[in-house]
C-alpha cells in the first residue's frame, strides 16, 4: 500500500510540476519556471520536456538545446519538442538536423517538419518530405494543402484536395478560397454545390470570391439565400460593391446593415510625415474589468504633450476597439482604411503608416512584442458580442488554420531598443487564439495589401506593471519605431 501511495504522490508531483513550468513559461516568466524546475528533487522526463519547450517559447533556443543535451533520458515527445522548438524560432536548418538525428519518428515528427517548411515558404521542400511520409494524418494533409494554397500553387492544391481521404468543411472552404483568388470562381462554385455540409464561413467565402472577381450581382443572389449571415458576410458584400465602384448601391447596402460600424477616434494627426503611428487598445472583456490598453489609448495624446521626448514621433489616431472578433470586423476595416484615405487625401505618398495594436495579457509581468498571427480563431470564452469560434480559419481564403502571417517590422531591433531604455521586453511568436490574434491577423493582411505596417504588443495588468511605467513604455515604443522605420 505504501508503494501505491508513493507512486500516486510521484505521479501527482510529476504532472503538477510540468504544469507549473509550462504555465510560467507561457506567461513569459521563464526564470521563475527555471527556479521551479531546479527545485524539483525528482525531475521526471515531463518536467525536462516542459522547461526545454519553455525556453524555446521565450525565444531562447540556445538555452533550450543546452538543457536538451543534459537530459538523462529522452522520448519521442522530447525529440518532437526539439524539432518544433527550432521551427518556432525560425531555425529551419537546425530543425531538419534534429529531425534527421531522431532515433525514431512518428507522424507528429514528420508533420512538424513539413509545417516548418511551409511556414518558411519552402513549399518545395515540404512537398518532398510530405511524399516521403510513411503515414499521414488529417493534420499532415491539411498542412501540405495549406502550403500549396499559400504558394499560389492552386493546381497542386486541387490535386491534393482530390486525393485527401477526408474532405471536411474546413478543407473544402479553403479550396474554394484558393480557387477564387485565382479567378476560378466557377470551379469553386462546383465544390461549393457539391458539399454536403456548409457553415457560414463557406457561404461567406463563396460570396467573397464572387465579389473579388467583380461578379457582384451573383454574389448578391447567393448572399440573399444564405441561411445565416454574420458581420463578415455583410462586410464582404459591402466591399464588393465598393471595389466595383458601385458606390450608390454600397451606400444603400450600408444603410441596410443590421450593425453599423462605430469608431471612437481620440485624435488625428497634425499632418503628413515620414512615419505616422496609429494606436489601438481594447475595452474591458471577460475576466478583465479594467483594460490597461483602453486607458493608454485614451490618455496617450495628453501624456505625449506633457512628456515630449522626440519631435519626430507623430501620432496618427488613438482608437479603443470593442473586444470582439467578427462582430467588430467592419469597424476594424473602416478604421484601417481611414488611415489610407487620409494619406491619399493629403497626397502623403512617401510616408509610412504603422498600426500598433495593444492587448493585455493578464498573467504577464513583461511586455511582449508579437512577431506573428495565426489564421485560427479558437476563443477560450465568448467575446463581448457573444461569439465563441472553435478551430475556425480567420480568413478562409488564406488557407488552413495553420497559416501564419508575420510582421515586416524588425522585431528584434525594436525589442533591443526598448531593452536599452530599461524595459523588460520579450519577443513572442504566439499571440494566442483570442481577439488579439484575430485583430492582428486581419491587420497584418491589410498591411500587406496596402503597403503599411502592423505590430501587436501585449502588456501586463497595472497590478503587475504600474500605469506610469506602461505609459513611458508606449511613448518609448513610438520613438523606437520612428527611429527604425525612417
Amino acid at each position: 500500500m505504501k508503494r501505491v501511495h508513493l507512486l500516486l504522490h510521484r505521479t501527482y508531483c510529476t504532472v503538477n510540476s510540468s504544469y507549473q513550468i509550462s504555465r510560467l513559461s507561457k506567461l513569459g516568466q521563464i526564470n521563475e519556471a527555471r527556479k521551479c524546475f531546479d527545485s524539483l528533487p525528482f525531475k521526471p522526463i515531463g518536467s525536462w520536456n516542459s522547461i526545454v519547450s519553455g525556453y524555446f517559447s521565450n525565444g531562447m533556443p540556445k538555452e533550450a538545446r543546452h538543457l536538451f543535451d543534459e537530459m538523462p533520458e529522452r522520448n519521442i515527445v522530447s525529440w518532437n519538442g526539439l524539432v518544433s522548438g527550432y521551427i518556432k524560432n525560425g531555425m529551419i536548418e537546425e530543425a531538419r538536423e534534429a529531425f534527421e538525428t531522431m532515433p525514431e519518428r512518428n507522424v507528429v515528427s514528420w508533420t512538424a517538419m513539413v509545417k516548418g517548411y511551409v511556414q518558411e515558404g519552402m513549399v518545395g521542400e515540404a512537398e518532398t518530405l510530405f511524399w516521403r511520409m510513411p503515414e499521414r494524418n488529417e493534420v499532415s494533409w491539411t498542412v501540405m494543402f495549406g502550403g500549396f494554397i499559400e504558394d499560389k500553387r492552386v493546381d497542386d492544391a486541387r490535386r491534393l484536395y482530390d486525393m485527401m481521404p477526408v474532405k471536411d468543411v474546413v478543407a473544402s472552404t479553403n479550396m474554394i478560397g484558393g480557387l477564387c483568388k485565382e479567378g476560378r470562381v466557377d470551379e469553386a462554385r462546383g465544390i461549393f454545390d457539391g458539399m454536403r455540409d456548409r457553415n457560414v464561413i463557406t457561404w461567406t467565402s463563396m460570396v467573397t470570391g464572387y465579389c473579388q472577381n467583380n461578379r457582384v450581382d451573383v454574389a448578391r443572389k447567393l448572399f440573399e439565400v444564405m441561411p445565416e449571415k454574420t458581420e463578415v458576410s455583410w462586410t464582404s458584400m459591402l466591399l464588393g460593391y465598393t471595389l466595383s465602384g458601385r458606390m450608390e448601391e454600397a451606400e444603400e447596402f450600408f444603410e441596410a446593415m443590421p450593425v453599423k460600424p462605430v469608431i471612437v477616434e481620440v485624435m488625428g494627426s497634425e499632418g503628413p510625415t515620414a512615419v505616422t503611428i496609429n494606436i489601438t487598445g481594447f475595452k474591458k472583456f471577460h475576466g478583465v474589468a479594467e483594460n490597461p490598453t483602453e486607458k493608454m489609448a485614451n490618455n496617450l495624446k495628453e501624456y505625449l504633450a506633457k512628456n515630449t521626448q522626440s519631435k519626430d514621433v507623430v501620432l496618427g489616431s488613438c482608437t479603443v476597439l470593442e473586444t470582439a472578433g467578427q462582430g467588430a470586423l467592419a469597424s476594424l476595416y473602416q478604421l484601417l482604411q481611414s488611415a489610407i484615405n487620409k494619406k491619399e487625401s493629403e497626397s502623403a505618398t512617401c510616408g509610412k503608416t504603422i498600426w500598433v495594436h495593444f492587448g493585455v495579457n493578464s498573467g504577464a509581468t513583461k511586455f511582449a512584442i508579437e512577431q506573428q498571427a495565426v489564421n485560427e480563431a479558437t476563443f477560450r470564452c465568448p467575446d463581448e458580442l457573444g461569439w465563441k469560434p472553435q478551430h475556425l480559419p480567420i480568413v478562409p481564403s488564406d488557407g488552413p488554420i495553420s497559416t501564419v502571417r508575420k510582421t515586416t517590422l524588425p522585431v528584434e531591433e525594436i525589442t533591443k531598443g526598448l531593452e536599452k531604455k530599461g524595459f523588460e521586453v520579450i519577443t513572442s511568436d504566439d499571440a494566442g487564439r483570442f481577439v488579439c490574434n484575430y485583430v492582428y491577423y486581419h491587420s497584418l493582411r491589410f498591411a500587406e495589401q496596402n503597403k503599411t505596417y502592423s505590430l501587436f504588443v501585449h502588456v501586463p495588468l497595472f497590478v503587475a506593471v504600474d500605469e506610469e511605467t506602461q505609459m513611458k513604455f508606449t511613448a518609448s515604443l513610438l520613438e523606437v519605431l520612428t527611429s527604425v522605420c525612417k
